[in-house]
């Protein structure tokens, strides 16, 4: 296990994500707790490990990602920045869970949660064309295609900011994506994202 760890360290391009798992605590019968599994995963030479804490703190995410280098993609939950402090780590954004926002703020805001979600599979479609691509090629068809629907929807996100309520589902979704638009857009910097 350990050196399935440092081989993927060893890589400059890990996804990492966390899961919460109910835990049976020892000490008392029929009680549960939340704990999490951290993975890692580098898609280019598809090997991928989990690795379980009973926390989500940011020292979980530091123990997992130690000693990597390189461009990290994840959510934007915080706990990852003690592995992007040491200014070796990058931060690449997931659209996945951008776009997961949006879907589970669709009761509220129905038009425009369709409308991005809706921009965002423009973008998948790009993906879909460049599955079997070499990087270089699927960074030019990115580059060809990516950037005017990037540039629709960042325009339509800050348009739909100025008139939503603060504390509509809508209006975190578009905060959330908002706050990371330059991770989103590093992306556009290399096929192999």
């Amino acid at each position: 296990y350990q050196c399935l760890l440092g081989k993927l360290r060893k890589v400059d391009y890990l996804q990492g994500d966390e899961t919460e798992i109910k835990v049976q605590d020892p000490d008392v019968v029929e009680k549960l707790f939340l704990g999490y599994f951290w993975g890692a995963h580098a898609p280019e030479i598809k090997l991928a490990a989990f690795t379980y804490f009973a926390s989500r703190a940011g020292a979980a995410a530091k123990d997992m990602f130690k000693g990597f280098e390189g461009t990290l993609q994840t959510d934007c939950y915080a706990g990852y920045n003690p592995v992007l402090l040491p200014d070796k780590v990058v931060r690449l954004a997931c659209l996945a869970h951008i776009r997961r926002k949006f879907i589970e703020a669709t009761k509220s805001a129905p038009t425009e949660c369709n409308h991005v979600v809706a921009l965002i599979a423009k973008l998948y479609q790009i993906e879909k064309i460049a599955k079997d691509y070499t990087p270089e090629k699927r960074k030019a068809l990115r580059d060809k295609h990516a950037p005017p629907i990037l540039e629709v929807l960042e325009k339509y996100l800050k348009q739909i900011q100025l008139s939503t309520l603060p504390k509509a589902p809508v209006q975190e979704a578009i905060n959330y994506t908002l706050k990371q638009w330059p991770e989103v857009l590093r992306y556009l910097e290399d096929g192999r994202f």
